[in-house]
């Protein structure tokens, strides 16, 4: 677009191969882990607070615009008959000991156990969301009543799942903000995450105490022992204003009109 390319995604603001000036727009709050160009780079920011935390982390001259929303919004689906919950597998491919460990896969698996009786004690199919770089094992996929991996991109596979699910589990990951977009309640459960807790801007969602994971009407920390809170519409769309700005189908076309306005 004119003198500018638009980067999207959790390298749009390294700095790339040439000296074409960027405009970058984070994908999932990537940026947190990394630290922007400070010369020739604009960087889109969802939310207010998606600006004044990155910035507090990384001070200096960023040149930013905040409040575009979050691009991967736009393919939100509409809701569906809610008959599953969606269990967001765990990451074992990652240098982190306990996740491979044998205490560390039994009690992944009894999590998994206990989200599969939760769900089918309220007539729910429990629906495993994978991902090859994963690692998930072969009991998890026995488990499931359906499994899927990345089988779709426009819209992806996480929005056509979690247009049909009543509540989702996961473990701290960004599923927090998918869930609060299609309107399914979220659920974090915690593992350690020593890989990733001491970088820069990762004790802000994980930890067992982010305030993403704990925001009343969307979402929580841990199984309940009973039934699941179903998403509250002004608590929904207090998470969405704060976290990711506006999300109405529009972001994309906020992200091209700014970048033909600045070329």
């Amino acid at each position: 677009y004119g003198t500018y390319s638009v980067l999207i995604g959790i390298g749009s603001v390294l700095p790339p191969r040439d000296k074409t000036p960027q405009i970058a727009v984070d994908h999932f709050f990537d940026c947190w882990l990394t630290k922007p160009r400070l010369d020739d780079t604009i960087v889109l920011y969802h939310s207010r607070y998606h600006t004044n935390v990155h910035c507090s982390l990384y001070p200096g001259p960023i040149r930013a615009l905040e409040g575009v929303g979050w691009p991967n919004s736009d393919e939100v689906q509409p809701a569906q008959t809610r008959d599953s919950v969606v269990f967001f597998s765990l990451k074992l491919k990652v240098p982190e000991p306990w996740r491979r460990s044998r205490e560390g896969q039994q009690e992944y698996r009894k999590m998994a156990e206990e989200t599969r009786d939760l769900a089918h004690s309220q007539g729910l199919a429990f629906v495993v969301k994978g991902r090859e770089k994963n690692g998930d094992p072969r009991w998890l996929h026995d488990m499931a009543d359906a499994y899927y991996t990345d089988q779709h991109v426009a819209p992806y596979t996480s929005w056509r799942l979690l247009s049909r699910a009543a509540w989702c589990v996961h473990f701290e990951s960004g599923a927090v903000y998918e869930a609060a977009c299609a309107g399914s309640y979220s659920i974090a459960l915690c593992v350690p995450n020593t890989h990733i807790i001491g970088l820069p801007g990762g004790s802000l969602q994980y930890g067992g105490g982010a305030e993403m994971h704990r925001w009343k009407g969307v979402s929580q920390y841990g199984l309940p022992k009973e039934g699941i809170p179903t998403v509250d519409s002004q608590a929904r769309e207090a998470f969405l204003a704060k976290f990711l700005g506006p999300c109405d189908g529009k972001v994309g076309e906020r992200i091209v009109g700014i970048a033909e306005q600045l070329g």
